[in-house]
């Protein structure tokens, strides 16, 4: 039987790593880097008391005293060790102190998808998150395609070969960024890279043909033979995005403003999780399976949008803040777009390394 002292401090070395910054949410922890950063931060523990992990989380989340007593004890409870790995990361005690607090507000579905990850946990393969991920013999997910409907999209121009990963590229501005890991494996498939100054400016927004651009980098090598009957109006040889927003409009992965696909409009977390919806049509995702999150502030979005982020959040690439909201309007990040990018690049292609 595992003592009250240690499920205190599991809690709190596992609250501590589900959100490195205040930005992100609790679904958008829940991959495989938040995992594995919190089996680090566990490494330490006596190899007996991590065999009914999953059934101590069961029992400490669900329960608020413990959440309490974590919350100003955490610190104390923690070993040496572990205390070292947060403050290497950039884990803070108000980082924690506000993870735990919205823990109390997570429904018990949420704290149960937290077990699923850890203890299906499969380093050569995805996580079961809800269902979301689970895990095939081809090593993708329930909405992975058939290799056989995989090779239906070549004439689309669609790769179906997984990209090989080149060396790691270090950002000075990335060290202990919550979207570090991401980051690296989209650079490594070379689908981003960084500024000449060694930045890589995750906070930046986006715009449409930069996003667009980021899509077809990941998913296509013969984007330029391809274009549409008719082109948008202000997509024009000359400009340095011609390409990408051509085939873009070859997929429909956007929708026409009258002739206009307004390449350089800001884009917003709403129009993101339409264009990304229909890179998944594109790319023959399964839209069954999958439990899809709710949010307080989409209610007023089109059909469609909701649609379109519901199936997003089935799959796990889409997911919105620990106040229950989406945030439509807000702009799309670099950070967010390389989170977004290489979570549909994992389902279509399988787990990278």
């Amino acid at each position: 039987m595992m003592s009250f002292k240690w499920k205190k401090c599991a809690a709190g070395a596992l609250a501590a790593l589900i959100m490195l910054t205040g930005s992100m949410s609790f679904a958008d922890g829940l991959d495989t880097v938040y995992i594995d950063l919190m089996l680090k931060a566990l490494e330490n523990q006596p190899k007996e008391e991590r065999v009914n992990f999953g059934s101590l989380l069961k029992v400490t989340f669900y329960d608020q005293e413990t959440l309490e007593v974590t919350k100003t004890n955490y610190q104390t409870q923690l070993t040496q060790s572990q205390k070292e790995f947060m403050a290497a990361n950039g884990i803070t005690a108000e980082v924690v102190i506000k993870n735990l607090e919205a823990l109390k507000t997570w429904s018990f579905a949420d704290r149960m998808a937290l077990v699923d990850a850890s203890v299906n946990l499969s380093k050569n393969g995805m996580l079961m998150l809800n269902n979301k991920y689970a895990t095939t013999v081809n090593g993708g997910s329930v909405f992975t395609p058939t290799e056989e409907v995989k090779g239906t999209l070549l004439p689309d121009g669609i790769s179906i070969v997984k990209p090989s990963l080149g060396m790691k590229q270090s950002f000075k501005d990335m060290t202990t960024h919550w979207s570090g890991s991401y980051v690296t494996l989209l650079t490594r498939a070379n689908v981003i890279t960084g500024y000449p100054d060694g930045t890589y400016r995750p906070e930046v927004t986006l715009s449409k043909a930069e996003v667009i651009t980021m899509l077809v980098k990941a998913f296509s090598k013969d984007f330029r033979t391809l274009k549409p009957e008719i082109l948008p109006v202000d997509v024009k040889p000359t400009d340095w995005h011609y390409d990408f927003m051509a085939y873009g409009s070859y997929l429909k992965l956007f929708a026409l403003q009258g002739d206009l696909a307004l390449p350089n409009e800001p884009l917003t977390r709403e129009k993101t999780a339409n264009i990304m919806a229909n890179m998944a049509m594109a790319l023959k995702l399964n839209p069954e399976g999958g439990t899809s999150l709710t949010f307080t502030d989409i209610n007023h979005l089109s059909k469609t949008t909701q649609e379109d982020l519901l199936w997003l959040t089935k799959m796990g690439i889409f997911s919105g803040y620990p106040d229950g909201t989406f945030r439509p309007n807000q702009v799309v990040t670099r950070a967010e777009a390389s989170v977004l990018v290489i979570k549909m690049m994992q389902l279509f292609y399988g787990n990278f390394e």
